[in-house]
């Protein structure tokens, strides 16, 4: 398995779940290539689409579960997603993605029309503070209400803002690190550099690989 964040977390699932043992193999050190270049931010918003919302959902519950066992050392936080429009046409857009939202997202989804709804963002939110809600300002009095802690933060023009509360950010980093260090204690080892050269399959099973570590003769390794 590859040390990325996607070869670390299975690494790190299937050794302390399953009690497999498990060997990455990585050309340079764990966590870089593209796991260096990451967005590092998460949404369970994906307006209609139930299996993504399910999915996120799922996914968020995982990593407020890593975030509580090391106290949050990867910084995960609660900001919240913003989704802004300065167009009317992109406004009513985004009534209908509200619509399409409160299908998947059943009591979560709210449309606030003027300026006396009395919410105010805040992005002192606890990260694993349990919210699915969907807000939507709907004209510019709504949104400058809901912005007025923040002046300047968006242009005067923005009609529309969508606000989506189990949203945020978290050192994808850092929370490598941690899903790492907890594999390695379940057992996983780790083979910095090396490279896959070749797959042994048999019957449609893989039974092993061969690794090569700096150009060295390549190595056959039996899989269990």
């Amino acid at each position: 398995v590859g040390a990325g964040i996607a070869g670390v977390a299975c690494a790190h699932y299937l050794s302390r779940l399953h009690n497999a043992k498990v060997l990455l193999v990585e050309r340079a050190a764990p966590l870089a290539y593209t796991s260096a270049l990451s967005t590092e931010c998460y949404r369970n918003f994906w307006a209609g689409s139930a299996p993504m919302t399910e999915f996120m959902n799922h996914s968020i519950d995982l990593l407020e579960e890593r975030a509580r066992e090391c106290n949050n050392a990867f910084g995960m936080n609660r900001r919240g997603y913003w989704f802004l429009s300065a167009t009317e046409q992109g406004a009513q857009s985004q009534l209908h993605t509200a619509s399409e939202a409160a299908k998947v997202l059943p009591g979560a989804v709210r449309v606030y029309t003027d300026g006396d709804h009395g919410q105010r963002y805040t992005p002192d939110v606890l990260f694993d503070a349990p919210t699915d809600a969907v807000s939507l300002f709907h004209g510019r009095e709504a949104v400058a209400a809901f912005t007025s802690d923040w002046p300047g933060i968006i242009s005067p023009q923005v009609q529309s803002l969508m606000h989506c509360g189990r949203s945020g950010w978290m050192s994808a980093q850092q929370m490598g690190a941690h899903l790492l260090e907890q594999a390695r204690e379940a057992g996983t080892m780790t083979l910095c550099p090396g490279e896959l050269v070749r797959v042994h399959a048999e019957s449609g099973r893989v039974h092993a690989v061969s690794l090569t570590t700096d150009g060295a003769e390549a190595e056959t390794v039996a899989c269990q």
